[in-house]
């Protein structure tokens, strides 16, 4: 007979033995669910890929046809627990679904095949490819022999929620020339430059100036800011404010193919600087939430404009990438009412995106064909505006003409912009060629800027003769467009100094060129990183398209076109 000891044990092991059962049972449960979801997610129905950034990504099936879904986006865990209850007739828990989900990640990130996901537009093996974003995934596929809209393309893009439903654009009858009706511009000749730079907009894969709207209340800047966008990136969002972070700024750019800010009276430097690299192509980074350390990687393109009563570009190099674009208030008698006005845009919608497709579609055969004997810094919009203008009925030397002239307005804002250049502009009014030492220049630069009270205009007046480096590197080129050439130098004597030469080019015969140390020692001894070293500087000459092959000038326009 068991003593009570023995007893007490016994009662011990079925008690565990049970427990250990349930558990068991738990556990079997849970994997099974969890199994079973992962098992939802097969290459018939769903394939799974990471995108260039590393992020795990879905391809599905959905009625009959494929859409792309972020895994960790809301939509996908739905579709996933859907697809659950239609074959199980149950709701897996919380805990089952968040394993499949971890498990999927990391299958789509180590096994799953890296594709690019693109953001509206797309370039591939000579085709452009432009999101319709609508319920059937559809895009259209833009060469040089046509266009036409594809029902499964190949290539896969990226869409966020803000993002709108672009209309089918009609063949045959497209007519971009119809958007002139909506734009009140004060200098209507610039209405070709604006329909090119639409165009462009289509084409990926290259910088993009900036449109920079201006003028009174009353233009309808915001107005055309919408209806860019909604030619070009229909979003519900229309117009943006400008963020007041970085962070937020890198993210709303990334997020939209075109990003208009509307309404923009200041822009601080780093907002400057960061509109400049989107434009170019240059990456950005920043810290993942809820991580210590984990950065997100943005690199990206994007097309970008601008509004405001004033210019909002101020830096030189922001209005390099711009095109200045006046507006004019709207008189009572052509107001219209904001429903009338949106209803015959859209109308005319399908007819003006046709019509950017035809043009892009001509440009890509002409593209090639264009030669330049010299480019200014947007080159690539330089070359593809003058096939666009081309494929527009117009002719490139007229596009060139007028690119070149709104060129020269930057230029002339960028130096009223600054109190260093204007400073500088007076001091050579009476005089063809001055030199002498950083300090004295600075000394006499103070004085007329104290009589003209630009030192008073902002905070970009130099605090001392080694801060002016600084400004006169970043205003030298600009000022070249006025015919002042500014040499850091050592004379014959071997002295260091500063010569300003005006309406003749700088040859310097007796100077040697100095090195980047000599330059900062030159303009008063403090080390300042990002001047530049002195170049041999030329006045502008004329930018004339190359002749065509029979000899006979610039296609479509006069060879002997001054601009």
């Amino acid at each position: 007979m068991p003593n009570e000891d023995e007893k007490s044990e016994e009662r011990l092991d079925q008690i565990l033995k049970k427990d250990s059962k349930k558990h068991d049972g738990e556990k079997e449960e849970h994997e099974t669910a969890t199994d079973k979801l992962i098992k939802l997610v097969d290459d018939d129905n769903c394939k799974l890929f990471h995108d260039q950034f590393n992020e795990p990504y879905a391809h599905l099936l959905i009625n009959d046809h494929w859409e792309t879904w972020k895994l960790k986006s809301k939509q996908f865990k739905r579709w996933l627990c859907s697809q659950f209850w239609e074959l199980y007739t149950k709701a897996p828990s919380s805990n089952a679904i968040m394993s499949a989900l971890t498990i999927l990640e990391g299958k789509a990130c180590f096994n799953g095949e890296e594709i690019a996901l693109e953001n509206r537009i797309a370039h591939r093996d000579g085709e452009i490819w432009y999101d319709l974003a609508n319920k059937n995934w559809q895009a259209v596929k833009i060469t040089a022999n046509g266009w036409e809209i594809v029902d499964r393309p190949p290539i896969l893009f990226r869409r966020y929620s803000h993002q709108q439903e672009q209309v089918l654009p009609v063949k045959d009858t497209g007519d971009l020339e119809k958007f002139t009706y909506f734009v009140n511009l004060a200098q209507p000749e610039q209405m070709k430059l604006l329909l090119v730079y639409v165009v462009s907009c289509f084409i990926p894969d290259i910088a993009h100036p900036i449109p920079i709207l201006y003028g009174p209340q009353g233009a309808s800047k915001t107005t055309l800011g919408r209806m860019l966008r909604s030619l070009i990136d229909p979003s519900s969002v229309g117009v943006l404010s400008l963020p007041t972070s970085v962070n937020d700024l890198i993210q709303q750019i990334s997020h939209h193919w075109f990003a208009f800010f509307d309404n923009v009276t200041t822009m601080t430097d780093w907002a400057s600087d960061s509109l400049c690299r989107a434009v170019t192509g240059e990456g950005f980074s920043k810290r993942e939430l809820y991580s210590d350390d984990d950065d997100i990687i943005y690199n990206f393109r994007r097309c970008v404009g601008l509004n405001g009563i004033n210019v909002a570009a101020k830096k030189p190099d922001l209005l390099d990438r711009g095109i200045l674009l006046k507006l004019e208030r709207i008189t009572g008698d052509k107001r219209k009412g904001e429903r009338d006005l949106w209803k015959e845009f859209n109308e005319l919608k399908p007819v003006m995106l046709g019509g950017i497709f035809d043009a892009l579609s001509k440009a890509m055969k002409l593209h090639d064909s264009i030669k330049l004997d010299q480019i200014p810094r947007m080159a690539d919009f330089t070359i593809w505006g003058c096939a666009i203008a081309e494929a527009l009925r117009f002719s490139q030397a007229e596009f060139l003409q007028i690119y070149y002239t709104n060129i020269g307005q930057q230029n002339d804002e960028a130096i009223e912009e600054s109190s260093v250049a204007m400073a500088i502009l007076s001091f050579m009014a009476n005089r063809t060629e001055w030199e002498g030492s950083a300090s004295i220049l600075f000394e006499k630069l103070e004085a007329i800027a104290e009589d003209e009270n630009l030192n008073d205009r902002g905070s970009d007046w130099p605090g001392s003769a080694s801060a002016l480096s600084r400004s006169i590197n970043q205003m030298s080129a600009n000022l070249v467009e006025k015919n002042i050439y500014i040499e850091l130098r050592k004379g014959s004597n071997g002295q260091r100094a500063i010569r300003i030469q005006k309406n003749a080019k700088n040859t310097a015969e007796d100077a040697t060129a100095a090195t980047p140390e000599e330059i900062n020692e030159i303009m008063g001894g403090e080390i300042v990183d990002d001047v530049a070293p002195p170049a041999t500087m030329s006045p502008p000459t004329s930018y004339v398209p190359a002749p065509k092959k029979d000899g006979s000038g610039a296609s479509g326009g006069n060879s002997d076109l001054p601009f």
